[in-house]
């Protein structure tokens, strides 16, 4: 029996306030399990949730008013319906078998958390499926085109506010930089900020405090610490910025191809490439480095597209963007080894190699601003050699071999564990990469299929010929709005029956923010509070001492983030433990620091509360437990004896 929510608009006569008012209770009920269902277990989580349910109702009651659409309780698309249904049901499991609260029912009836997570879950599911019926039948009836009196048109103005709002709450949600989150707590960016702020102190990075990341690298934390110098907010907005350069780019591109829906396959975009794990925390040399690579990608798309040589503006800035991402962190520059191979033979194909030779030109021009810009830097500060020394002698010893076979086999094995951890910290990225490379095949667009392979292999090459590391593969991001040129393929052949519009790009933003919403994994991080943290308590320790201009040393560890917190300036060259390397100066200078009681307090991380070392020169006078972006442990803390 059908239950005829919303009756047809010539028996609205019929109806008074009162059955209005039940109309609305009755769509808000609907949608309550769906609720109940996505909701988190933290506060902002489960406020995150109510602010999407209520906006959903609202939305599809003001449709209702305006179009008159009759929605029932029948389940008019089973198949999407069940499948929504179990996707949330998983959701819900994966966000609440660790309960507390979902423990204490399991111990009431005697089962296990996991029996009770999951039988909740399907429950909840079952209740939700009129719901989620619902909200495709309202979804399909804005999508419909016959429903619709007018197709509105774009405005540059509008694109540009639209792309700048989705990297602004991608970012802010899901990067640990922003305001929402108490501190990053990542390792890697916590080291690089110091060595940046430092700068503004008058600092030479390399010279006076090490670091391995690129010097460009450091002075975009140098800008982020004068913005906020005990916090990561500077981060955070350039973040944005970089986010908005990369999915204005990748906008670009499908408008190269798909005009018309272009515009509503952003936010996926940029859901698919900063949704996995590969991203971390934020603020990685990948992710400034992706809307760089994502200019080329541009610049050759375009070239192919328009049937023609990039300009010589475009070579140029392609020189500025490649020096950029040299500086940042060289390993990328693979990508630009396939760039110019395609750019080659493509010159060679339409028998413009004079061309070709004056873009190169033009390349080697791009190429001196920022390059003679960071060497006038260290050559100022007399340590040109020790940056070279350490940015690229330092990172080159990792690939220390001493025969040709030991290096093949070395680089064979970073080439296998990288692939095997591409596909496993950032999948969809992976799935979408292949996915456009597919597409260039399929379609039979050989010179773009020559083109995204020769930059995707150059790139996978370079980065993790080296080594590898789980955050390592988000770089390969970049390639991700290629694979959805499928899903562009989809909805120009579905023309007759979408217009796009102003609702639909709503949609496809509101749709992608609740993906981020229920399987970014920092989220859970939103509901931390500053002084539950061991950064901020230590930074209260180092407060109530009175010490002016404190000092700190990290044993065996990266920057743990006191400094950021508490706004330390280090007085020590190698003021942390780094990764692959082993330089003799490094470990003379910190036991030298160990035996004499350089530094105010020491800092060392352990699995296990009792399992702390002993220094020379130190009294163990506490610990803090807490979490690393990748692990759960014990903070001791030292001070002099």
């Amino acid at each position: 029996m059908v239950i005829t929510i919303i009756t047809h608009a010539k028996k609205q006569s019929f109806y008074n306030k009162r059955t209005n008012l039940f109309l609305y209770m009755v769509i808000f009920l609907l949608e309550l399990p769906v609720l109940f269902l996505l909701s988190g277990k933290g506060k902002t989580d489960l406020l995150l949730s109510f602010g999407i349910y209520l906006i959903f109702c609202i939305t599809a009651l003001f449709i209702q008013k305006k179009r008159n659409i009759k929605f029932t309780l029948r389940i008019r698309y089973p198949f999407m319906t069940i499948l929504l249904s179990l996707l949330a049901a998983s959701a819900f499991f994966l966000r609440w078998n660790t309960s507390g609260r979902i423990s204490a029912i399991a111990e009431i009836f005697n089962k296990g958390i996991g029996q009770t997570c999951i039988f909740i879950s399907l429950v909840l599911a079952v209740l939700s499926a009129s719901g989620i019926d619902t909200a495709v039948q309202m979804i399909e009836s804005v999508f419909s085109k016959n429903q619709l009196q007018h197709k509105n048109t774009y405005t540059k103005t509008a694109v540009f506010f639209y792309i700048f709002l989705t990297a602004i709450l991608v970012i802010t949600l899901n990067s640990t930089c922003s305001p929402f989150y108490p501190i990053n707590r990542w390792v890697d960016p916590n080291t690089t900020f110091t060595v940046g702020k430092a700068v503004l102190k008058g600092y030479v990075p390399y010279r006076d405090l090490y670091e391995l990341k690129g010097p460009l690298f450091i002075f975009l934390h140098t800008l982020g610490a004068a913005i906020s110098f005990d916090s990561f907010h500077g981060i955070w907005i350039l973040e944005i910025i970089f986010c908005f350069a990369f999915l204005h780019l990748s906008y670009k591109v499908l408008r190269l191809y798909f005009s018309e829906t272009a515009l509503l396959l952003i936010p996926l975009t940029a859901i698919a490439a900063f949704l996995g794990f590969a991203f971390r925390t934020g603020d990685s040399a990948e992710e400034f480095c992706m809307p760089l690579l994502m200019y080329g990608l541009y610049v050759g798309s375009k070239s192919i597209a328009e049937n023609k040589i990039p300009s010589k503006l475009e070579f140029f800035l392609i020189g500025i963007t490649s020096s950029c991402v040299f500086w940042i962190k060289y390993s990328m520059v693979g990508f630009y080894i396939g760039w110019i191979l395609f750019l080659f033979f493509y010159s060679i194909q339409k028998k413009q190699f004079k061309k070709l030779l004056e873009g190169a030109v033009f390349i080697v021009l791009g190429l001196i601003p920022v390059s003679a810009l960071i060497v006038t830097y260290f050559a100022a500060n007399k340590s040109v050699t020790v940056l070279f020394e350490t940015y690229f002698g330092n990172n080159f010893d990792s690939m220390h071999s001493e025969n040709l076979s030991g290096l093949i086999q070395f680089t064979l094995n970073n080439l296998k564990h990288g692939l095997q951890e591409y596909m496993q910290y950032n999948p969809v990225v992976f799935v979408l990469a292949l996915a456009g490379i597919l597409w260039t095949l399929i379609k039979k667009q050989w010179q773009m299929l020559f083109f995204l392979t020769a930059s995707y292999l150059g790139t996978f090459l370079s980065v993790y010929i080296r080594g590898y590391l789980p955050y390592y593969p988000f770089i390969m991001g970049a390639f991700t709005v290629y694979g959805l040129f499928w899903a562009a393929e989809l909805l120009r052949t579905m023309k007759n029956k979408i217009s796009v519009h102003y609702s639909l790009t709503v949609y496809s933003m509101l749709f992608s923010l609740t993906i981020l919403s229920f399987f970014s994994h920092n989220m859970f991080w939103l509901d931390t509070k500053k002084e539950d943290l061991m950064q901020y308590k230590m930074k209260e320790v180092i407060k109530q001492s009175g010490i002016e201009n404190p000092t700190l040393f990290y044993y065996g560890t990266l920057d743990l983030g006191i400094n950021t917190a508490a706004g330390i300036i280090p007085n020590m060259r190698y003021f942390c433990g780094f990764n692959n390397i082993d330089i003799h100066e490094s470990i003379e200078e910190q036991a030298a620091c160990l035996n004499e009681g350089c530094v105010d307090y020491v800092t060392a991380f352990t699995i296990y509360p009792d399992s702390y070392p002993d220094f020379p020169a130190y009294k163990h006078a506490g610990w803090f437990i807490g979490p690393t972006d990748t692990s759960y442990g014990y903070y001791h803390y030292y001070t002099r004896k």
